[in-house]
């Protein structure tokens, strides 16, 4: 048995038809619009024929709350959207003309009229969760070790620094070459 799978889910909308595109002749309205594309799409503009707001990998309608999991899965990470630079925007967002179309943009454009985002979850066995969380719990005290040791090790070399700048009358060449020489021999 897998210890985990990651489930993919796709949002759909489509852009309000009252409202100008992102590329229109600018005023302060489709200046904010071009800024801001989420008030120009919604899933409520959905047409008939279009795909279902939610939908799995094979185009059946389902939502974030309702996907199902594995028998004997549980959840291990929350939905989240997939940002895949430079093929969708900073949101997670595909632009297309339709959605049928394979003309894609990662802006929103005045070809564009619809729009995906892809999301995904991770869901295992309790026994991945807890050695997920195990090594999740081993990267954060490693991290907090080398922060501590890069820090132990900067203020050593600022002390070693201090001292030559006690000791001689300092000018920035010979106190680098002096510095470096120093902590090469340590």
């Amino acid at each position: 048995m897998d210890e985990h799978i990651i489930d993919y889910i796709y949002e759909n909308q489509r852009r309000n038809m009252h409202l100008p595109a992102g590329d229109v002749a600018p005023t302060a309205v489709t200046e904010a619009l071009k800024l801001n594309p989420d008030a120009q799409y919604n899933k409520k503009n959905l047409e008939s024929g279009d795909p279902s707001p939610w939908v799995d990998e094979h185009g059946t309608t389902t939502t974030p709350a309702t996907f199902p999991f594995k028998e004997g899965y549980e959840l291990i990470t929350p939905w989240i959207y997939v940002v895949d630079t430079p093929k969708t925007d900073s949101g997670g967002w595909l632009y297309k003309p339709s959605f049928g179309s394979t003309e894609e943009s990662n802006t929103n454009t005045i070809k564009t009229m619809v729009r995906t985002r892809k999301w995904k979850r991770v869901s295992g066995t309790k026994e991945e969760r807890e050695r997920l969380k195990q090594q999740q719990i081993e990267e954060e005290i490693h991290e907090e070790q080398e922060r501590r040791l890069s820090k132990a090790h900067d203020e050593e070399q600022q002390k070693i620094l201090d001292e030559l700048k006690k000791k001689e009358k300092w000018y920035p060449g010979k106190f680098i070459k002096e510095g470096i020489d120093k902590l090469k021999n340590k």
